[in-house]
């Protein structure tokens, strides 16, 4: 009887944590989409800095996934057996897949790190070598540099690891980050019905993405078809997130669901936070009325911002001034 009581309890539990789940994310999601409405000048400003998001990050994020998130499904490659076997060389290991350009690596080693496979001076290692989606851009206009800043990451972001493995220990942090990974199994949720629609924006944005990284000038005809297709896989991202069932965990961790559908999940949810980054950066330039080339507090505005935009911003902003000067 306790059993069948706590059985029941726990499923209680579930359906009231993914309900409460998604009513947050929905009313995010909400938020969101009403700001792309809006009219006037702000409402350009909101809407240019979707289509920003999505063309300088969004793609480049999906194609990454789907470089590392193919390698784990179409493969036998074990990632725990891998990492116990490796220990010694997790600090490096990890600041080389933050140099690689696109922020799957990134994501691939904060999800081991959560789930208490590597150290926080690997997760150190990593972030500190990372460009994200930025490194596209860099590496559009400047190779040379770019592979210079790759290296400068590796090695910074390995002596940073290490020492910080070396002064606190490998478990440091582990007791509060090794959790025990328990999800309800949903083989397909209601917006894996719209996985499609996805990939038929996402291929078309993927290519203008990298035109738009070399900088390549765009015919009216061919704006009209960027401004489209941004603005529509913004909205089908933010959409997407906002009702889909799974956490932004689960969505990088489970392994439940086919390639597509990890790929799209996890996908969404960068895009949704890297798009609330965006936002938070343009509207308060907006409503500040402060000129970047004059007034060094926005360099403050995107320090704090979780998301690829301030190393997207400061890689444009070497591209449009530092070379100049």
């Amino acid at each position: 009887m306790n059993a069948l009581i706590n059985a029941i309890n726990e499923k209680t539990k579930i359906i009231l944590e993914n309900d409460g789940r998604l009513l947050k994310k929905s009313f995010f999601g909400l938020l969101l989409l009403s700001l792309v409405f809006q009219g006037g000048e702000f409402g350009e400003v909101i809407r240019s800095s979707m289509i920003d998001a999505y063309i300088q990050v969004s793609v480049f994020v999906g194609f990454t996934l789907f470089v590392f998130i193919g390698l784990d499904s179409l493969t036998k490659f074990d990632v725990k057996n891998f990492l116990s076997k490796t220990q010694k060389f997790h600090v490096g290991i990890a600041a080389f897949l933050g140099a690689i350009p696109g922020c799957g690596g990134a994501i691939i080693v904060v999800t081991q790190y959560i789930q208490g496979r590597i150290s926080f001076g690997s997760l150190v290692a990593v972030l500190t070598a990372t460009m994200g989606d930025a490194a596209f851009l860099i590496l559009a206009i400047e190779p040379t540099t770019g592979l210079l800043i790759f290296g400068i990451g590796i090695i910074v972001g390995s002596i940073s690891g290490y020492i910080i493995d070396f002064i606190h220990g490998i478990n440091f942090m582990q007791s509060e980050t090794k959790i025990k990974v328990e999800f309800e199994k949903i083989n397909k949720t209601f917006v894996s019905n719209f996985n499609f629609f996805w990939l038929f924006l996402f291929i078309p944005g993927f290519i203008l993405g990298i035109l738009v990284a070399f900088q390549i000038e765009f015919s009216p005809a061919y704006n009209s078809l960027l401004v489209f297709v941004a603005s529509a896989g913004a909205i089908l991202s933010i959409f997407m997130w906002s009702l889909n069932p799974l956490s932004d965990f689960q969505c990088s961790t489970d392994k439940s669901r086919g390639l597509l559908s990890r790929v799209v999940d996890t996908t969404n949810f960068v895009t949704t936070w890297v798009i609330s980054g965006f936002l938070v950066f343009e509207i308060f330039m907006y409503f500040t009325v402060c000129s970047i080339s004059s007034n060094s507090i926005w360099f403050f505005t995107w320090l704090w911002t979780a998301s690829c935009c301030s190393n997207v911003l400061s890689k444009w902003l070497y591209s449009s001034f530092c070379r100049a000067w």
